[in-house]
């Protein structure tokens, strides 16, 4: 099992060093994301990068997470993988986050320590599906529905064929 990350890291000191670390945390301790998923017992996996690439000080990094969303078509709870690359280059304020090159998303980092589960609910919040729903029909009524349609179309096909006004002329040549 992989080490729990620790909360707290000074971001731009780790990138001045180039650490590495990996580790998980507690998905139920991420109180923005428990807001749009089902309750979650499990961990989320992240590999993190810090580093310098010529005057910028960055955290790269993938982070994972297997959640439950509710389908917005049947309301049930659904699987839902998430996962991310980013790379961001720190910035202390707007001006420098307006000056990043395209490649780099800004972090905008004080002086200290940051918060790493915070960064790691940044960006999967970014990943989550807009409307989640299953790939299927995925509820009876919605079947059903889908059926009835169906239905309903090849009976007006047949309908249509029987009083088309001019299946009389067809027939006489």
């Amino acid at each position: 099992m992989q080490p729990l990350l620790p909360e707290q890291l000074d971001f731009q000191q780790k990138a001045k060093s180039g650490l590495d670390i990996e580790g998980r945390w507690p998905i139920a301790k991420l109180s923005r994301l428990a807001e749009v998923i089902q309750p979650n017992e499990g961990d989320l996996q992240a590999h993190l990068h810090f580093d310098r690439e010529g005057k910028y000080l960055i955290v790269e990094g993938q982070v994972k997470a297997s959640v439950e969303m509710a389908c917005q078509r049947c309301m049930q709870p659904m699987p839902v993988d998430l996962q991310t690359d980013f790379k961001l280059a720190m910035v202390l304020n707007e001006e420098q986050a307006e000056r990043l090159p395209s490649t780099y998303e800004p972090l905008l980092v004080t002086e200290g320590k940051q918060n790493v589960a915070q960064l790691l609910e940044d960006e999967l919040l970014l990943v989550l599906p807009l409307v989640p729903r299953h790939e299927q029909q995925c509820s009876d009524y919605l079947q059903q529905q889908a059926q009835r349609m169906k239905q309903d179309a090849e009976l007006a096909e047949q309908e249509k064929a029987k009083n088309n006004p001019f299946a009389a002329l067809k027939d006489l040549l």
